[in-house]
């Protein structure tokens, strides 16, 4: 009775012991799982940090390309600037007829021959060594491709009081009806050049005198004397 005691707690113990030892090997294996978890938790962080590009290295290309596009766009413009710059200096050495038309700081036309420019302005002035009446001095600026002078600024009315000798011209303005009127068109509302008639030749047309002392020298003269005239073209 008491060796059957004896063996089964020896049995118990063995027992005890085996489920002893599995639950610490266990344990064990419950241990070693996790490190393997984290080190393939880090490895696959680690390959998703590789395929991701940086904002800042974006940046720094798009920068990189900017700069690339501006490098040659001022590549181009200094090659298209002296490759015009080389062929208007051929054209002055080789065509001498054209050096005239040549842009300068001045307008690029000359005025005709006989006619004289306004500063460095559009228009042209020819003032006439021979008398005709009102009409046919009009028609005389017509075949020049012009028309007689039309005063329209204090510029022009300098110029030319300056270049006229001291005699009569005829200008563009004529008295139509109870209104001063230029051939364009345009009424002339300011007064502070009209004179009074030209030797009490009270007329429609009129007259730019040089002999009278004063700016107020646009006068009133009779259409049929015959006078020098003014003709004006713009370039």
């Amino acid at each position: 009775m008491l060796e059957n005691e004896g063996e089964e707690n020896l049995y118990a113990l063995a027992d005890r012991h085996e489920k002893e030892a599995g639950a610490e090997s266990s344990h064990y294996a419950g241990l070693h799982k996790p490190s393997e978890d984290i080190y393939s938790k880090i490895a696959k962080t680690g390959k998703s940090s590789q395929g991701t590009v940086s904002p800042y290295k974006i940046a720094c290309l798009i920068l990189s390309l900017l700069c690339a596009v501006l490098l040659v766009a001022a590549i181009v413009l200094c090659a298209k600037t002296i490759y015009q710059e080389n062929k208007i200096n051929q054209m002055k050495e080789t065509c001498n007829p054209c050096r005239d038309l040549m842009p300068t700081n001045e307008h690029p036309f000359r005025c005709p021959d006989g006619w004289v420019r306004l500063n460095q302005s559009s228009y042209c002035f020819f003032f006439s060594k021979f008398q005709l009446n009102r009409n046919e001095s009009n028609n005389n600026c017509t075949e020049r491709g012009g028309t007689l002078a039309m005063i329209k600024s204090d510029q022009v009315q300098n110029f030319l009081t300056e270049n006229v000798e001291k005699s009569k011209y005829w200008i563009d303005l004529q008295n139509i009806g109870y209104s001063y009127e230029w051939s364009d068109g345009t009424f002339e509302d300011d007064y502070r050049y009209f004179g009074p008639p030209s030797d009490g030749d009270i007329g429609d047309c009129f007259v730019l005198d040089n002999y009278w002392y004063s700016m107020r020298n646009w006068r009133p003269h009779d259409c049929n004397r015959v006078n020098f005239f003014i003709c004006q073209i713009q370039l």
